[in-house]
């Protein structure tokens, strides 16, 4: 399994090396991620990594700098994995951790709530925490744009592989992303993102329907 996440690395090297960035800040992001990723796998039984390696090509691609890269390979690392921002500054750089920062969930443990905030409620928490986790992307992106391209690859690629969610969760993931990525998308004109994401919920939405059109179509056919 780790053959195939390390072949997909090296075609991430090979994109970064053809827009000649340097790569080495890249390799260290990679060993990092991994290290800290190393118990933790996705709900499909892959190790967890291989979603990281993922967002981070989907950038590469898109000519994205070696910072976002390595940003995007860390980006889950203080949200799940205990790493701290001194930790990341120390190993890497102010830029990297700005970045990872901005798409890293807000800690529901820690959160106080706005007892005037009528969206605010402990009884809500998931709620809550989903609209202040958005509003503190929105501010710091305003900052570290590049943080929103992140968070649109990152959501990107879990639509993409969401299939092994119950489907009530990925319709549950497909509304998150109607109310808040694809308008912050459309808004900041990231034609590619707002397309590809769109489509994936479109996918998600429709798939049932889709199934059942094309069982029609055979017995037309018959």
């Amino acid at each position: 399994m780790f053959d195939d996440i390390n072949k997909r690395f090296d075609c991430l090297l090979e994109v970064a090396k053809s827009n000649d960035l340097p790569v080495e800040i890249i390799k260290k992001a990679y060993m990092k991620a991994k290290d800290l990723h190393k118990d933790q796998k996705r709900r499909d039984g892959t190790p967890y990594i291989s979603h990281p390696v993922e967002v981070a090509l989907i950038l590469a691609k898109l000519d994205f700098d070696e910072n976002v890269i390595a940003g995007a390979l860390l980006h889950d690392t203080i949200e799940d994995c205990g790493y701290t921002a001194d930790e990341m500054k120390a190993d890497f750089n102010e830029t990297i951790f700005k970045l990872v920062d901005c798409v890293s969930a807000i800690d529901k443990t820690k959160y106080v709530f706005d007892k005037e905030n009528i969206y605010e409620d402990p009884e809500f928490v998931k709620s809550s925490a989903e609209e202040q986790t958005f509003k503190k992307l929105i501010t710091l992106g305003k900052e570290n744009p590049c943080g929103f391209a992140i968070k649109f690859a990152d959501r990107l690629h879990n639509l993409r592989t969401i299939s092994t969610f119950d489907y009530s969760k990925q319709l549950e993931k497909v509304r998150e992303t109607e109310k808040w990525v694809l308008p912050i998308a459309k808004l900041l004109q990231s034609i590619f993102f707002y397309r590809a994401i769109k489509n994936e919920c479109f996918k998600i939405v429709n798939k049932y329907n889709a199934s059942q059109i094309g069982r029609a179509s055979c017995r037309e056919r018959v």
